[in-house]
């Protein structure tokens, strides 16, 4: 697969031919992460992420550049260093791998939390809060 503006073009064939396959985002499209034939995340400019898992069909899941899910907004997204999360509960944050693999837990007792992802591998990892609003879910990509 290989990305552009506004388009994946995908091969099956070693190059051969390629295949434009529309991202369904106005966004340049700027780095891929693939996990295996069926499963893969492209990156764009204003925090857009998109996900197939189809081999390179069409994607699902296009996020914005704050990712906003039941009041909790991750910045920036990707990231390679660190993000900051903005929510209004207190609790415990966990990072999980895709596989499921609790990987940090921190507390999170400010609405403004900086949390340093430095030492995880480059990837895509979920986010869950569980405090004295709910649990909250997130996602972000390490550059």
């Amino acid at each position: 697969m290989i990305n552009g503006y506004n388009g994946i073009y995908k091969t099956t064939n070693g190059g051969t031919d390629w295949f434009e396959q529309l991202s369904g985002t106005n966004h340049w499209l700027n780095s891929i992460y693939i996990i295996n034939a069926d499963t893969g995340y492209i990156v764009g400019w204003d925090g857009t992420i998109l996900k197939t898992t189809n081999g390179g069909g069409p994607p699902v899941g296009i996020n914005d550049k704050y990712q906003t899910t039941n009041n909790l907004t991750i910045y920036p997204n990707p990231t390679s260093i660190s993000f900051t999360i903005e929510t209004q509960s207190n609790g415990s944050l966990t990072i999980h791998s895709i596989s499921g693999h609790q990987l940090l837990q921190q507390k999170i007792t400010e609405p403004t939390t900086t949390i340093d992802v430095s030492k995880l591998t480059s990837g895509f990892y979920v986010l869950r809060i569980i405090g004295d609003k709910g649990v909250q879910m997130g996602k972000m990509i390490k550059e």
